[in-house]
């Protein structure tokens, strides 16, 4: 999990009601200083786009500035976020606005202005490897304590049947998705070296778990560092109740670990990248309503939030072989009814406790 991240959690988890029907910042954010509203709105925008996008059927995104531009767009200005689709081999762009402040109809005009300046200019160019077909200006009206509102410019609606390649590949887009969330998983310095091509999982280990019949990739949330992989000698400890993945040093996000062993193999593979990210498994629907009911979320490109106070059915660490379609377990070791395992780094302020017991896993 990035620092980022974690403001941004914080912010949206004390601002936003989970509990609510209708979507709305709340009152509880005007106490906060101009800056800090001004960034927690930007962030909420842009999320507000990423599902409104996902829900319009877009399963992988990259940010603008990580794909090479051929040709000239003629402006300075450019979009957020390059969205690829299953069985599209175009990309969209999108541009995400939001606002506390304004009026709907001066909001319409800065969200109808963002697609004429800085989407538009775009369309028929190459990003990274596929081609810019269409795009988005999505705007988050959240001036309103009670009811948000999104206001959306776009392409032309064209019939999609047999949709032109246009000498495109999306793998591009799909590569940096992957990168994007194992970064959150893993770290920003993990996901660094991935964009650059000097990071593998070969030979490393990684902790992962069984949730919703599946197994996921856990990302750690680094309380004495990222992401550990030359110390696998941890302390999970066993309590006898049952603690959100906050409690715990895990992040709530994962990526399935058919998705991720794939991911991998990409980064490692540029020659096979094509093939293997433009054939990443559908994730069944019904884990997206699964997850919902207990309080978690799947999307379709395999990431998760883990539910706030789920029970794992095991922790493993374990190895990826890049070379065979099986995954390997180096250790694990099975849950018993109503105990959470919770991974503590050891650190000065880590003192062992009488009511807990100890487990020393190595490899």
């Amino acid at each position: 999990m990035t620092r980022e991240s974690e403001i941004y959690r914080n912010l949206v988890s004390q601002h936003v009601s989970e509990d609510r029907t209708d979507f709305a910042i709340l009152a509880t954010a005007d106490r906060l200083k101009d800056y800090s509203v001004r960034h927690m709105t930007g962030v909420v925008g842009d999320g507000l786009a990423y599902l409104q996008m996902i829900c319009d059927g877009y399963e992988w995104f990259d940010h603008f500035e990580n794909l090479p531009l051929t040709g000239s767009s003629g402006t300075a200005r450019s979009p957020d976020f390059v969205f690829s689709r299953r069985d599209d081999l175009s990309v969209a762009i999108a541009e995400s606005k939001a606002t506390r402040g304004s009026s709907k109809e001066r909001f319409g005009q800065t969200v109808s202005k963002a697609y004429t300046e800085q989407v538009s200019p775009y369309l028929g160019l190459k990003l990274g490897s596929s081609v810019a077909s269409h795009g988005f200006a999505i705007g988050s009206y959240l001036t309103s304590n009670i009811r948000g509102e999104l206001f959306i410019h776009h392409t032309e609606t064209v019939d999609n049947s047999g949709r032109s390649d246009g000498g495109g590949d999306p793998s591009e887009v799909r590569r940096g998705n992957y990168i994007n969330i194992l970064s959150l998983l893993m770290g920003p310095e993990a996901s660094r070296s991935m964009r650059s091509g000097s990071w593998s999982v070969r030979d490393r280990t990684v902790i992962t778990t069984r949730w919703l019949g599946r197994e996921w990739l856990l990302g750690n949330r680094g309380r004495y560092g990222d992401y550990l992989w030359d110390d696998i000698d941890e302390f999970f400890w066993f309590r006898k109740q049952r603690l959100p993945w906050r409690a715990a040093s895990f992040s709530p996000f994962a990526l399935d670990l058919e998705v991720a062993t794939i991911a991998f193999r990409a980064l490692e593979r540029p020659e096979q990248e094509k093939e293997l990210l433009n054939n990443i498994p559908e994730m069944p629907s019904r884990l997206a309503e699964e997850a919902k009911r207990a309080g978690g979320a799947i999307f379709p490109d395999g990431f998760a939030v883990l539910a706030d106070d789920p029970l794992p059915e095991r922790i493993v660490i374990r190895s990826i072989d890049l070379d065979s379609a099986e995954v390997e377990a180096a250790e694990h070791a099975e849950a018993q009814p109503g105990e959470l395992r919770v991974q503590q780094y050891g650190g000065p302020d880590v003192k062992e406790k009488p009511h807990l017991v100890r487990l020393w896993l190595k490899e």
